[in-house]
């Protein structure tokens, strides 16, 4: 690349403007249908130094988007939970309890509405 085409490349780099902080989030999960569930990060405050269980005791809580980026709401998943698909009105995982015993199941997502 030219010198001056590296000049207007770094040019344009240094006005970029980036945030001080972005958004913590745990995880995502994309549906079926293009709709993506993201599950916000604990405060360090509130994370157990020894916590390396992605899926423990604790409900997790998921801020759902439509396929266009709009906020649509909030779903709570049982702690324990680990999803594995989402679809347009379902959520399929796998549910651990106490023992460590693995049950799939399928979770029903009721829409406003219905």
């Amino acid at each position: 690349m030219p010198q001056a085409g590296r000049d207007r490349r770094r040019a344009e780099i240094e006005q970029l403007v980036i945030a001080d902080t972005l958004p913590a989030f745990r995880t995502f999960v994309a549906s079926t249908d293009g709709y993506l569930w993201v599950e916000p990060h604990a405060a360090a405050a509130n994370v157990a130094p020894d916590s390396r269980d992605r899926d423990g005791p604790e409900p997790r809580l998921w801020s759902v988007f439509d396929p266009s980026g709009r906020w649509l709401g909030t779903i709570v998943t049982p702690g324990g939970f680990s999803i594995h698909e989402i679809g347009n009105d379902y959520v399929l995982g796998v549910w651990r309890n106490e023992l460590d015993v693995s049950f799939v199941r399928l979770y029903r997502i009721l829409k406003s509405g219905q």
